[in-house]
């Protein structure tokens, strides 16, 4: 497509949206279990959560933009992603950003306050915007990056036993 722009066609039917809510009900249901609880943060556990969120949606599910797979760069909004040849890069060095900072965290706050919520929270934003920037899906990455943002404050504070607290079927 002209300036990188995506296709148009990226938009969901309401039985792919019925999927999607299943998919991410079943996702939510496994994080609230602490299945993932013990899985590094990398770009094969992000690739897993597309995957798992856009089976049944998308053919390409899980599938990162690459040299031989998708658009150059994606526009959304006034925005633009990283170039496709450099997305797994981006996404290593975010997957490590994301890990020291999340450990960082741990570090710093060892109980439950207002303070570890608020240090939480700006991890999880931060979390989100990179992985927003890098865009490393050709769809889906909105959905994946609010998730795995959220995800990222999370285990930091279920690791102080307050996971649960934070968690609403509704966010």
């Amino acid at each position: 497509m002209p300036g990188g722009q995506t296709d148009p066609t990226y938009r969901y039917t309401p039985a792919q949206q019925r999927r999607l809510v299943q998919n991410l009900a079943s996702i939510y249901s496994d994080i609230d279990s602490r299945q993932y609880h013990s899985h590094p943060y990398t770009p094969h556990l992000i690739k897993a959560w597309h995957g798992r969120l856009f089976d049944g949606v998308r053919d390409h599910a899980g599938r990162i933009r690459s040299r031989d797979f998708g658009p150059e760069v994606l526009v959304f909004g006034p925005n633009r992603s990283v170039h496709r040849d450099f997305v797994l890069a981006q996404l290593v060095a975010h997957c490590s950003d994301a890990t020291s900072l999340i450990a960082e965290l741990d570090a710093r706050s060892a109980k439950f306050d207002i303070h570890s919520i608020s240090e939480a929270v700006k991890v999880s934003s931060y979390v989100h915007a990179d992985l927003i920037r890098i865009h490393p899906f050709i769809d889906g990455n909105g959905l994946r990056c609010t998730r795995t943002g959220h995800d990222a404050g999370r285990w930091s504070l279920a690791r102080r036993e307050v996971g649960g607290l934070l968690t609403s079927k509704s966010s």
